[in-house]
C-alpha cells in the first residue's frame, strides 16, 4: 500500500523523490511515538516570506503518512532565526507553519488534526552566530501530539 499511495502522491501532486534522495523517511508508523519531533529537512522559504517552495521529500513522506493513519495529531512549529525583533519572528514563524498547514489540508488531511503555531526565534538548534547556524534555525519541525 505505502508504494501504491507514494506512486499516487507523485503523480497526482506533482511530488517528486529521486532514488538517491538524502532526505530520510522519519515516519515509519511502526516507530512514531507521542512526543516525537521531525524537522521537515528541505521545506524552505526565501528570506522574510512565508510562501512554500515546490518540491519537498519531507512533506511528500509527512503527507503519506498523515493520510494512512487519519486519527494522527501533530503540531506544524515555525521557526526563525535571532537577527529580527521578536514580534516580527512570531509573526513569520507562524505564516511559514501556517502555510505548511495549508499545503497539508489542500492535499486531503483533516485541518482538525494539524496545530500550526510559530516560536519565533525561541528554540535554536544552532547558534546564530553565523550563515550556516541561522539557516538551520529557519525550519518548520513537527511535533506528534495524538496517534
Amino acid at each position: 500500500m505505502k508504494s501504491t499511495l507514494l506512486t499516487l502522491l507523485i503523480l497526482c501532486f506533482g511530488i517528486s523523490i529521486s532514488a538517491a534522495s538524502s532526505i530520510t523517511n522519519p515516519w515509519d508508523a511502526d516507530k512514531i511515538e507521542v512526543g516525537d519531533i521531525h524537522k521537515l529537512q528541505d521545506v524552505q522559504f526565501d528570506m522574510d516570506e512565508a510562501e512554500l517552495k515546490d518540491g519537498s521529500e519531507a512533506l511528500a513522506f509527512l503527507l503519506e503518512f498523515l493520510l494512512e493513519n487519519k486519527n494522527a495529531k501533530i503540531e506544524l512549529r515555525g521557526h526563525t532565526n535571532s537577527i529580527p525583533a521578536h514580534s516580527y519572528c512570531d509573526e513569520l514563524s507562524e505564516k511559514r507553519a501556517q502555510a505548511v498547514k495549508k499545503y497539508l489540508v489542500k492535499q486531503g488531511v483533516n485541518a482538525d488534526n494539524l496545530i500550526a503555531k510559530g516560536y519565533g526565534k525561541r528554540l535554536p538548534i544552532n547558534s546564530n552566530l553565523n550563515a550556516t547556524g541561522r539557516q538551520s534555525n529557519q525550519r518548520v519541525d513537527v511535533k506528534v501530539l495524538s496517534l
